[in-house]
């Protein structure tokens, strides 16, 4: 066998050996069930509603593998995520149209229990008000949220969700 052939041949394994690794990641943190899904955005029907008035969204357009939820801001949104086993914590963050983004103060991301959603005990709630993230560009409608859980074993894992408005 010529040194180009054996090069071939050590550089297959390699590349598959790089692919199982990061595969059997992957599967270690599903068998865990460290996961985060997107179930939707909530929003008021009116403006200033409380937040156990809210409505899911039953429209919407995925671009991708994002799924953008449609509703009017009144002024915020909620969007849920649940995880598939506990997590010790979740932060997120806004992105405009622009590719900007901003952190979600902690205040905003509630836990569960601690929001009023109704059927969603399990879920963590990111509420998004614009006027909480200065510097956003929200003038193309829309906006992504990267929700990214952290798991007891210090895993995390991230899930973006969307509003267009």
């Amino acid at each position: 066998m010529s040194n180009i052939a054996r090069s071939m041949v050590s550089l297959g394994v390699l590349v598959a050996g790089l692919g199982i690794g990061v595969g059997c990641g992957s599967l270690r943190q599903n068998l865990r069930n460290e996961f985060l899904s997107y179930r939707g955005a909530w929003f008021c029907e009116s403006p200033g509603c409380a937040q156990k008035d809210m409505k899911q969204s039953k429209q919407g357009s995925n671009e991708g593998d994002i799924r953008f939820n449609k509703g009017k801001l009144q002024p915020s949104a909620a969007l849920v995520f649940n995880p598939g086993t506990e997590a010790t914590g979740v932060t997120a963050k806004v992105i405009d149209c622009k590719g900007a983004a901003i952190a979600v103060p902690s205040s905003s991301v509630q836990a569960p229990g601690a929001h009023k959603l109704p059927a969603q005990g399990n879920s963590w709630v990111v509420m998004v008000d614009p006027s909480e993230l200065p510097g956003l560009d929200s003038g193309c409608g829309k906006l992504k949220v990267e929700a990214t859980a952290t798991f007891p074993k210090g895993t995390t894992h991230t899930q973006p969700g969307g509003i267009q408005f």
